[in-house]
Order: C-alpha cells, then sequence, then structure tokens
C-alpha cells in the first residue's frame, strides 16, 4: 500500500502538470533515486522532503507530512511571509550602506556624525 506521503507528492506533480522527471528535476534530486523513492523501492528521504517544500513555496508542510489543510498554504500567510523576508534583506542592505558611508566618509576625512540611525 502506497504511503499517503507519496499519494500527496502525486498530487504535487499532478497540480503542477509536471512528469516525474521534471519534478525530480526541479527539486534538484536524481532523477533514479526519486523513481526509486516513488515506488517505495527506497524509502522517502528527508532531503527529498525538504527539497520539495523549497522547491515548491507555496506548498503546505502540514499537508503534504500530515494530510492537514490545504495543499496550498494560505496565500495571505504566504504574502506577509515574503514581505518580511523582503523587509529583513532591504534592513541588512540598508545597514550596510551605512557601514560603507561612514568609511568613506573616514577616508575622506570628512567630520561629523551621519544622523541617520541604523535598522
Amino acid at each position: 500500500m502506497e504511503s499517503p506521503v507519496l499519494q500527496r507528492i502525486k498530487k504535487v506533480i499532478e497540480e503542477y502538470s509536471l512528469t516525474e522527471t521534471a519534478f525530480s528535476k526541479a527539486i534538484n534530486v536524481n532523477q533514479k533515486t526519486f523513481n526509486q523513492q516513488m515506488k517505495e523501492e527506497r524509502k522517502l528521504s528527508l532531503s527529498t522532503i525538504m527539497n520539495i517544500l523549497l522547491a515548491f513555496k507555496e506548498i503546505s508542510a502540514e499537508w503534504l507530512l500530515r494530510g492537514e489543510g490545504d495543499m496550498m498554504r494560505n496565500a495571505l500567510s504566504a504574502d506577509i511571509v515574503g514581505a518580511n523576508e523582503d523587509y529583513q534583506s532591504l534592513r541588512d542592505s540598508y545597514n550596510r550602506l551605512l557601514g560603507e558611508n561612514a568609511i568613506l566618509r573616514e577616508q575622506l576625512g570628512l567630520s561629523g556624525k551621519l544622523s541617520v540611525k541604523s535598522v
């Protein structure tokens, strides 16, 4: 009897209209290994599951692993996560530029402190 997780992986493949070969490439798993896992000739690895969740960020981990909830993550929570990652990236870039600016000001011998605080 096929494992429930494998059944859900097949639903993901079907949802994206992919072949198992295309799916294995998308999740960066060796095709032969993936085929063996899908046929249950080899145990499904945590690495394969993680690669699926990394490649298809909209797939709910709770659904894939436990079968609970919807296949797709809540669009709103996905947007919030994405916005938070964007904010973090912008904040890191801003702070890096402030540091570079301070170094350049020092090298040029400009006195006075920068009036903008890092975030």
